[in-house]
C-alpha cells in the first residue's frame, strides 16, 4: 500500500482544501452489526462496557465504530482526559460479543502525529455510517496544534512546526476487520511545499499495559533506535489488547520507553507535501484482539492472512490438581517468545503458534518452571506439570500484645542453597526484584505463600517504630508441606501524638506508574503511614474508599492505623508538577 496519494488541483490558484462536512451522528444502532458489516454512530451510556479499574474515559456522545470483530472508540469533539487535551482521537478498544462491547482495554492515551502536532478539530462527526455495505468512517477536522504537554520537550526531538497544515483525521473499519485505519488528508494552508520529517505513534500506555515487541518479546527496553519491527503491541491478559502498525509494514523506536510513554516512527514513503494540493497519507493501523498476546497474535494473523495452528493442553501440580495461576509460554527453535497465556480453571489452556517446532514450558510464582515440552510443527498436544510446591504461612503481631495483629511488610527470600527460578524478561512477568521470591503486605497480619521445595529466609518488618524480624536459620520447606512462621514484632520507637504522612503516593491512575491502588495502601500501611495522600496525574482521587474497601472485604482494621486525603498532581512541563490538596474527586467526573 503507498503510504502517500497527491490530490491534484483541478485549477489554478489557491488550489482545493478540505471542505467542513455535514457531518452526522451515524446510524441509530451502531452495535446492532452483523457479519459483512461495519456501523458508525453515537455511543450511549447503556452501551459502555463495564470497567473494572474504574479508569475508562468513555462516555456517552463519544463515536463507535464497531463490526462483528472489534469496537473501536472516538472522542468527540470535547475536552479531552488525555494529555491531548482536544477530542477527536482514538478513545478505547474493545471486542464485540452479541451486539455488546466486551474485554475493553485498560486504554490510556495513544496518538498519531505529524512531529509534535495532532489535529485540534473543528468538527468530529460520521463521514459514513456504513450503512451502503462499505467501511463505517469516523472524521475529525482541523488545524494542527502542537500538543502542549509534548510542546516544550518535543521541541528538542521534534523541531519542526506544522501550524501551517490543516488535517482531516479519518477512522476507518471495514466489515469484518480486526483492525481500524487512521488515514490523514492534508492541506497546506500557506505558500511553499511542506517536508514532514517524522509521522509517529505516540503512546501513555506502558504502565497499564505492557508493551511487546517481537524481536524482544515483552523487554522492550532492548530494541535499538535502528531496529525496524512490525508493530508495538498492549498487552492486558483478562482484556483486549492491541497493537500499532504502519501501513508500510515498519516502525522504528523514536522516543524510547520513559515513565510509561513512548514513541515509535512510521515510514513516509513520499516527501514534500505539495503546496496547493491535498495529500493523503495512510498513517497507522490499530489492531485489536482478544485477551493477552495470544488474542492479539490471532487477530495480527488474520490480517496478514496467515495460519496459526491451535496447541492445547493442561498444566497440574504435583498431586494432579490444576495449576491453576500458571502461565504457559510457546518458545520457538531459537527461545524466543511466540506466545504465552493463563491456564483456566481446570488447569487447561490453548495457544496459537506458527506451524514451526516449537516449545512449551509453564511458570507461576511460587514455583520453578515446570518440565518442557517439544512439538514438531504438526503436533498439537501438551501436558505440563511442576514438581512438589509447599507453603509458607506468616503471622505477625505485636510482642507486647499477641492479640494485636500487624499490618506489615513480609518478605520471603531463597537461601544460598535454594535455586530460585524465574522468567528472563522477555516473558513479560514482573516478580519481586533483589532476588526476593515474594513480596507480601497482609492487611490483617496473616499470608500464605507457595513456594517450591527448598530453603527460604523470611524478614517481617513494619515501619522504623518496630524492629526488624527475621528468622535465626533458614527455614526448610519439604514439597506439600506447610511451615507456620510466628513473628513477633517489637515496637521500639513511641510517637505520641506524631503521625507520618507521604504526599505524593502515585497509582495506575497515573500514566508513570503501574500500581494496583489495594497494593499502595497496603504497603503504605505496613511501613507505619498513618496520612495517605494519593497524587496522581491529572485525576482527583483518594485512597479513603480504597482503605473502606478493603476493609470490608477482608475484614481487616486498616482505618485504625491510616486514612486518606484526596488530592492530584497538577503537572506542567515547563514549570514543574504541583501537588493540591485537599481536594474532593467529583463523582459525576
Amino acid at each position: 500500500m503507498s503510504l502517500l496519494v497527491v490530490l491534484h488541483a483541478c485549477s489554478s490558484g489557491s488550489g482545493p482544501s478540505i471542505p467542513n462536512l455535514a457531518l452526522g451522528e451515524g446510524h441509530p444502532d451502531p452495535l446492532a452489526v452483523g457479519e459483512g458489516e461495519a456501523r458508525a454512530g453515537t455511543l450511549e451510556a447503556s452501551e459502555i462496557p463495564v470497567d473494572p479499574t474504574g479508569l475508562s474515559t468513555m462516555k456517552a456522545g463519544h463515536f463507535v465504530l464497531a463490526n462483528s470483530r472489534i469496537a473501536v472508540v472516538i472522542e468527540a469533539k470535547r475536552d479531552s482526559d488525555y494529555y491531548d487535551p482536544w477530542g477527536g482521537k482514538i478513545g478505547g478498544f474493545a471486542v464485540m460479543k452479541d451486539g455488546a462491547m466486551v474485554q475493553s482495554a485498560d486504554y490510556s492515551e495513544a496518538l498519531v502525529l505529524i512531529g509534535r502536532y495532532t489535529v485540534e478539530p473543528e468538527q468530529v462527526g460520521v463521514l459514513n455510517d456504513g450503512s451502503n455495505g462499505e467501511a463505517a468512517v469516523v472524521r475529525a477536522i482541523g488545524p494542527m496544534k502542537a500538543v502542549p504537554a509534548l510542546n516544550e520537550i518535543g521541541k528538542t526531538f521534534l523541531p519542526d512546526d506544522y501550524d501551517q497544515l490543516r488535517v482531516a483525521y479519518d477512522y476507518i473499519l471495514e466489515p469484518d476487520a480486526d483492525y481500524v485505519d487512521v488515514r490523514l488528508t492534508v492541506e497546506v494552508t500557506s505558500g511553499g511545499n511542506v517536508s514532514i520529517n517524522h509521522i509517529l505513534s505516540a503512546f501513555y500506555q506502558a504502565e497499564r499495559m505492557p508493551p511487546f515487541i517481537e524481536t524482544a518479546g515483552f523487554d522492550v527496553g532492548e530494541v535499538g533506535n535502528d531496529e525496524k519491527f512490525p508493530y508495538i503491541a498492549f498487552i492486558e491478559e483478562s482484556a483486549s489488547s492491541y497493537a500499532a502498525t504502519s501501513s508500510l509494514g515498519s516502525l522504528q523506536v523514536y522516543i524510547p520507553l520513559v515513565s510509561g510513554f513512548s514513541t515509535y516512527s512510521m515510514p513516509l514513503e513520499t516527501n514534500p507535501l505539495p503546496a496547493k494540493e491535498l495529500s493523503v497519507i495512510n498513517a497507522a493501523r490499530f489492531v485489536v484482539g482478544s485477551k493477552g498476546l495470544d488474542g492479539l497474535k490471532q487477530a495480527y494473523a488474520r490480517m496478514q492472512g496467515d495460519a496459526l495452528r491451535e496447541v492445547i493442553g493442561s498444566v497440574k501440580q504435583a498431586d494432579d490438581a490444576p495449576a491453576v495461576g500458571s502461565r504457559v509460554y510457546a518458545l520457538d527453535e531459537s527461545g524466543a517468545l511466540l506466545s504465552r497465556t493463563l491456564v483456566d480453571a481446570d488447569g487447561n489452556f490453548a495457544l496459537h503458534v506458527p506451524s514451526v517446532p516449537v516449545t512449551l514450558k509453564a511458570w507461576r510464582l511460587g514455583n520453578n518452571f515446570s518440565n518442557e515440552q517439544s512439538l514438531a510443527s504438526d503436533e498439537n498436544t501438551a501436558a505440563l506439570s511442576f514438581s512438589g510446591q509447599g507453603t509458607l504461612n506468616v503471622t505477625v503481631h505485636d510482642a507486647d500484645n499477641n492479640d494485636l495483629a500487624l499490618p506489615s511488610r513480609v518478605q520471603v527470600l531463597p537461601a544460598a542453597s535454594t535455586v530460585m527460578q524465574l522468567p528472563p524478561a522477555s516473558y513479560g512477568e514482573k516478580p519481586p526484584h533483589d532476588g526476593r521470591l515474594h513480596l507480601a503486605f497482609p492487611s490483617k497480619g496473616q499470608v500464605s505463600l507457595p513456594v517450591a521445595a527448598g530453603e527460604y529466609d523470611v524478614r517481617v518488618s513494619r515501619g522504623y517504630e518496630y524492629d526488624l524480624w527475621q528468622n535465626p536459620s533458614p527455614i526448610e520447606v519439604q514439597a506439600n508441606e506447610t511451615v507456620d512462621v510466628e513473628a513477633s514484632l517489637n515496637r521500639v520507637v513511641e510517637t505520641p501524638g506524631v503521625m507520618c504522612a507521604d504526599y505524593h503516593i502515585h497509582t495506575y491512575q497515573s500514566v508513570d506508574s503501574p500500581d494496583d491502588p489495594e497494593v499502595k495502601v497496603k504497603g503504605a500501611v505496613a511501613d507505619g503511614l498513618e496520612i495517605l495522600v494519593r497524587s496522581d496525574h491529572e485525576w482527583v482521587s483518594d485512597f479513603a474508599p480504597v482503605i473502606a474497601a478493603l476493609d470490608e472485604s477482608e475484614g481487616s482494621h486498616l482505618a485504625d492505623f491510616a486514612f486518606g486525603v484526596p488530592s492530584e498532581e497538577l503537572t506542567t512541563f515547563e514549570w514543574g508538577h504541583f501537588g493540591v490538596l485537599p481536594l474532593q474527586p467529583n463523582p459525576d467526573g
